[in-house]
């Protein structure tokens, strides 16, 4: 099996205490730990193959496993085409059989007789079917799975790719904050329309993207008691607080239903953001 010998991908940090990924400039800033948790061990990634690497910094060459995880997905599917040419031989047997049961069903039907008093009920056009039963009106979009919030990166701008995939092609970058509606289905990457203008103009979004879980924010209500809210860089009491904002601040959090504290973002693309931790309790999810 042969390798690349060097790769200049980047490496991106991962958490063992959040499972947030990072940027090595967000590592760095805040001291070689985790910006969101403060915790000191995590792995490096890299944002190509998804491999686990023992490189303590981004941005510099390294051994990357790509092509060696192509070899081993074209040697699963050899491995899976063997086993459907082995059924090569069953196949004629199976229709044979299905053709049997048919000619048998037939054969049972030509053989039953309408009763003498069984009434015969006038045929009725298709179309006079139509025009007496309305058929039900079909949405145009399913919503179904889709939220409405915004794309959020520390750094200040959010990959847009065309498949849900690190090394996918990135068609295009936006700022952080921009409003987006996506699927929130807990997976890694999520499909995506982001608006570059805003929900109420539409018509400049590309289609559909990918975009990481960990860049999107869901759309929350703050019920928050005794504001300002407090958040914090941590989750919990005793890590800094980062920034207060009161009930009228817009503030987006992530879905994650594991823990007493969601990651969030609160304020506008105008005034800025602040990013870091809030008791879920205090926030409400609009549609449940």
């Amino acid at each position: 099996m042969k390798y690349p010998l060097t790769c200049s991908e980047p490496l991106v940090w991962a958490c063992k205490g959040c499972g947030h990924s990072f940027h090595e400039d967000e590592w760095q800033r805040f001291g070689q730990a985790c910006p969101a948790c403060e915790k000191i061990q995590g792995i490096w990634k890299c944002s190509l193959c998804q491999n686990t690497l023992n490189q303590p910094a981004l941005g510099r060459s390294h051994a990357c496993f790509l092509e060696g995880k192509k070899v081993a997905s074209e040697e699963t599917s050899s491995s899976w085409l063997a086993k459907i040419r082995s059924l090569k031989y069953l196949l004629p047997a199976v229709f044979v059989f299905g053709l049997f049961l048919f000619l048998a069903f037939m054969q049972i039907g030509k053989r039953k007789v309408i009763p003498p008093s069984a009434s015969v009920t006038p045929a009725v056009s298709t179309s006079l079917q139509k025009e007496e039963t309305p058929l039900p009106l079909q949405e145009h979009v399913c919503n179904e799975g889709w939220r409405k919030g915004i794309v959020y990166d520390p750094n200040g701008v959010v990959n847009l790719r065309n498949k849900p995939d690190a090394s996918a092609e990135i068609i295009s970058k936006v700022q952080s904050g921009t409003p987006a509606t996506f699927q929130d289905l807990d997976q890694d990457w999520e499909l995506a329309v982001v608006y570059e203008k805003g929900f109420e103009d539409q018509i400049d979004c590309v289609d559909t993207v990918y975009v990481h879980k960990t860049r999107l924010f869901i759309e929350a209500k703050n019920t928050d008691p005794s504001p300002p809210t407090k958040i914090r860089a941590g989750p919990g009491y005793d890590t800094a607080i980062v920034g207060e904002v009161g009930v009228e601040v817009p503030i987006y959090m992530q879905s994650d239903e594991q823990t007493d504290w969601v990651v969030v973002v609160a304020g506008d693309v105008n005034k800025g953001f602040i990013h870091g931790f809030v008791r879920k309790e205090l926030l409400k999810d609009p549609i449940k």
